[in-house]
């Protein structure tokens, strides 16, 4: 490989870390994945609550713009999608009735707890094939990709990811 480096964000990485062509290394962007490594962008924190009313609180206590509660039947969830103009969104979810996937993590915490990232992708298959290419990290898709209620029916998939914890990816792809 050339040593042409790739900035993102004031960061040079050697060319050998940058998986897009030379051209669009120098361009810092490829047009199949986004301009990083994994093509991966930051979209929101997934914060996990027993009880929605402290958390939306506290949010538009910091003038969060404050969204509608939603059901997700997929995953037997409520979700309210909070934003800000200078600060990370934040999802607030919380369990519907009946088994619901943070049965585990709200019994151990009830106060709640922040428990994904979530990052978008423009090209979902190759942003998990470079993800589990990659011999030091190890991917567990925990959700195959399937239609989302909250984000208007574009397909999120969950992965945990060894060291990071867990993520949350919303395919952009069309």
């Amino acid at each position: 490989m050339s040593n042409i480096p790739f900035a993102v964000a004031d960061v040079v990485l050697p060319a050998e870390l940058c998986p897009m062509s030379q051209t669009d290394c120098k361009n810092g962007m490829s047009e199949t994945i986004g301009p990083n490594r994994w093509g991966l962008t930051f979209h929101h924190v997934g914060l996990a609550v027993e009880n929605t009313e402290p958390a939306t609180r506290f949010l538009a206590g910091l003038r969060y713009e404050i969204g509608p509660m939603v059901y997700d039947p997929q995953q037997n969830v409520n979700l309210r999608m909070c934003a800000h103009q200078l600060m990370p969104d934040v999802e607030i979810i919380s369990r519907a009735t009946g088994k619901s996937p943070l049965d585990k993590l709200l019994s151990a915490r009830r106060e709640g707890l922040i428990y994904h990232l979530c990052y978008t992708s423009r090209n979902l298959e190759i942003t998990l094939q470079t993800l589990e290419a990659e011999k030091e990290l190890r991917v567990l898709t925990i959700s195959k990709p399937k239609e989302a209620v909250l984000f208007n029916g574009r397909r999120v998939s969950f992965h945990l990811i060894t060291g990071i914890g867990l993520i949350e990816i919303l395919d952009e792809g069309l």
